[in-house]
């Protein structure tokens, strides 16, 4: 019974269910009509004879049998090419030659690929084709000497077979279904990472106009911290679709979505960087700048980032991003050299300086250094009479601290 998703995640998983395991009218209909193949290959006639008598009035599922005879291997090689949807196999172990029935074995398995037909192997004088060898060694499904298979004990070996045969192809029919089910939502992210890609492109050429900008320096120093923070949460969501891609392909397409919609966002983040170059940025306001950056790193990483806000004096432009840059940077050096998935930040006032520390539970390094986004932070703390300090401990973490005074 088909159940009401409560998203559309869900939604979309019962109706692949539904596709895969819903049957075909015209498929059913079809297959109760047609009789189930039973190969028998032996050289001797009077076993052809005794074992349609008996099973001649054989049915599964409402439907018949079909029988199909041979007389020698070359000719069981032969039948079985032209009739790959045979169901069962009763084979001779020993015709034109002592291997002739292994090779058949050996011919529809490997050769064929037909890993779905039942071979029932059947020996005239026991000891001819030992039993344990053959089963232990061939792709076989049973052995049976041609004198106990009474006419009950051929019936029921039929049945046995002609279930597991039922069940086999009950399974690769669905199995195909199911791939091709799976290419197609392959297809869906295919399309979706070309449009990631084009989604790059544009942020390419963000780049080249602000590479037009008379401040370069300046906002080469700006867009790092941006781009570096909007990278590093998207290269978590499309490594989280990499790795599901095979596994859930509607998860890894949110994933993929979920990073093309970064990208877009770090497009815009440089457009705006660009436009507070252009203007003092008194009127913006610290904290819900803050709180917004914390959020959705927060979201599109998945870390924790601890704080409170705390009252300070309102502060001038160049504090404003210096602080608000520091923690970006900050996020992003934890979250990518680091490995990090808890923050704890803190700004607050000491005497007439403003504080600033942000601290992560990161892997830490001893020899971590100064890189371009740390040493740009640094130039501006420093071009503001302020000092900064960066310690990261092996195991212990990663802190950023600065101080600034304020008039």
């Amino acid at each position: 019974m088909k159940r009401e998703a409560s998203n559309t995640s869900r939604h979309s998983d019962d109706m692949l269910l539904n596709d895969l395991w819903e049957e075909d009218p015209e498929e059913t209909e079809e297959t109760s009509e047609k009789a189930w193949k039973f190969m028998i290959i032996d050289d001797e006639p009077e076993v052809h004879r005794v074992t349609k008598m008996v099973l001649n009035d054989f049915y599964f599922e409402g439907r018949p049998v079909e029988f199909i005879s041979g007389y020698s291997g070359a000719e069981a090689k032969r039948l079985m090419a032209s009739h790959p949807e045979t169901a069962i196999l009763l084979l001779d172990a020993v015709m034109e030659h002592e291997a002739a029935g292994i090779e058949v074995v050996q011919y529809v398995r490997e050769q064929l690929n037909n890993h779905l037909v039942r071979i029932i192997f059947r020996t005239g004088q026991p000891g001819e084709v030992p039993e344990r060898e053959v089963v232990h060694r061939y792709d076989i499904n049973d052995y049976k000497e041609k004198t106990e298979l009474t006419a009950e004990k051929l019936y029921t070996t039929m049945y046995s077979a002609i279930r597991s045969y039922r069940d086999l192809v009950f399974i690769d029919q669905h199995n195909q279904r199911l791939e091709h089910l799976v290419n197609e939502r392959t297809a869906d992210l295919q399309e979706t990472n070309h449009q990631l890609k084009q989604s790059l492109q544009q942020t390419a050429e963000a780049f080249a106009e602000v590479a037009k900008l008379e401040e370069r320096n300046r906002i080469a120093h700006d867009i790092h911290d941006v781009v570096g923070h909007a990278l590093t949460t998207t290269v978590i969501q499309m490594e989280a679709g990499k790795r599901l891609i095979a596994f859930d392909p509607e998860l890894a397409q949110q994933k993929l979505s979920l990073a093309q919609g970064l990208v877009r966002q770090g497009l815009q983040d440089i457009r705006q960087s660009v436009h507070m170059l252009k203007k003092e940025g008194d009127a913006v306001k610290l904290w819900p700048m803050i709180q917004k950056l914390i959020m959705d790193t927060e979201l599109n990483a998945q870390v924790s980032v601890t704080y409170k806000q705390k009252a300070i004096p309102e502060l001038d432009a160049p504090l404003k991003k210096t602080v608000y840059h520091a923690l970006q940077q900050g996020l992003t050096n934890g979250i990518q050299h680091g490995g990090a998935t808890r923050f704890w930040f803190d700004v607050d006032m000491q005497e007439d300086s403003l504080a600033f520390e942000l601290r992560d539970n990161g892997k830490g390094s001893e020899t971590q250094g100064f890189g371009f986004g740390l040493t740009a932070l640094k130039e501006r703390v420093e071009q503001q009479n302020g000092r900064l300090e960066f310690k990261s401990s092996e195991g212990k973490g990663a802190t950023l601290w600065f101080a600034v005074p304020v008039l």
